[in-house]
């Protein structure tokens, strides 16, 4: 913006000297007009993108709506089901009570989204007749440029130079007046974010003089910041048996579905700890913008649970988040050995033990081993 005034005055002031020819007017209306083409096709560039987005979320909606007709023919399956005695022949038998339940949930859900995708539709729509709109006003504008242009190759020097700066005068006077909104509105946006960072200050003061801090600003940020980091570890430890339907409890202990944590077993429960962890860590970092400790230490995790892929590509995108915020990662295992590079070092046990070589002993006794 500052540029393009910067621009249109020099050329201004070049009009506006003295031996200036009908040819350097019709280049100024030139310059306007290439300009004025410029912002056309931007516009028509944001109309395509509505567009695109509009046929995207159609299809969207689509499938949503495919998945509803779905889960109500699930529903009178089960109400079929349940109307056989040798099923369910006790009154008020509980047999689909949990189906029932994630029916009206995942129904309401699906609702909301497509309720969602309908306001944004809308919100699209109006946004398009705007830019349809500023399209006609600025093809009008380019023909009468293009008549002015026109016109001053045949005029003389002073009528072709009058209107040339009577054009690029308009022109100025637009983009100053285009640049005081901008400036208004960014300053009203960071006095929004002001605001809306003492509210949440306030919110937390006043929440923590009572009982139930649960749900300040505060902690439901980290609770989702936590939430979308542990779906992504999840993901990178290949833990496809636990829901994605993440809760808290008691503030910051996740559930999963039904499951709580101490119901998980085997390498399923190991993979959610180690995703638990990394995910924390993750959070605090996006949050605060630093990590605040400058190293972390995973002892010993049950290696033969977990596959050696799966483990290697963890501490991976461990490696790569440790070296983005500035903290070390410590890894110890006995049976699981990462292939490391050039930036990783790794201790060995020197000492010998009953089973397996130790990190504490006597040096002595290892020198006469």
């Amino acid at each position: 913006m500052t540029g393009k005034l910067v621009k249109f005055r020099t050329e201004m002031d070049r009009l506006q000297q003295t031996g200036v020819t009908n040819t350097a007017a019709v280049a100024a209306l030139e310059q306007l007009i290439g300009e004025r083409r410029r912002n056309l096709r931007d516009l028509e560039a944001e109309v395509a993108e509505i567009d695109k987005r509009s046929v995207n979320m159609a299809q969207i909606v689509s499938e949503i709506e495919e998945e509803v007709a779905t889960l109500n023919l699930n529903e009178e399956a089960k109400r079929v089901f349940a109307s056989f005695n040798e099923i369910c022949g006790v009154e008020g038998c509980g047999l689909f009570a949990f189906s029932t339940e994630s029916y009206a949930k995942n129904l309401l859900y699906l609702r909301d989204q497509i309720k969602d995708l309908e306001r944004i539709s809308v919100h699209n729509a109006l946004r398009k007749e705007s830019f349809l709109q500023q399209q006609q006003q600025v093809r009008l504008h380019i023909s009468d440029l293009e008549n002015q242009r026109d016109t001053s190759a045949n005029s003389s020097v002073a009528q072709a130079t009058r209107s040339a700066l009577d054009s690029l005068t308009s022109q100025v006077l637009d983009l100053e007046m285009r640049k005081r909104d901008i400036e208004r509105a960014e300053l009203l946006g960071k006095r929004l974010a002001e605001a809306i960072e003492q509210r949440d200050k306030a919110i937390d003061r006043v929440q923590a003089l009572t009982r139930d801090a649960e749900m300040t600003p505060g902690v439901v940020k980290l609770r989702v910041a936590i939430k979308d980091a542990l779906l992504k570890w999840l993901d990178i430890l290949q833990t496809s048996n636990v829901s994605d339907d993440i809760r808290f409890k008691d503030d910051f202990i996740p559930t999963f579905g039904s499951e709580s944590l101490a119901q998980l077993k085997g390498s399923t429960k190991v993979r959610v700890v180690l995703a638990y962890h990394a995910a924390v860590i993750q959070a605090l970092a996006e949050l605060n913008g630093e990590v605040p400790l400058q190293f972390l230490i995973l002892d010993t995790p049950k290696q033969h649970e977990i596959h050696d892929i799966d483990l290697g590509r963890y501490i991976n995108e461990l490696k790569r988040f440790g070296h983005d915020y500035g903290f070390q990662i410590v890894f110890s295992a006995t049976e699981y050995r990462h292939d490391g590079d050039s930036s990783d070092i790794e201790w060995t046990a020197m000492f010998s033990g009953e089973r397996h070589e130790m990190f504490l002993g006597s040096p002595a006794a290892n020198h006469n081993v």
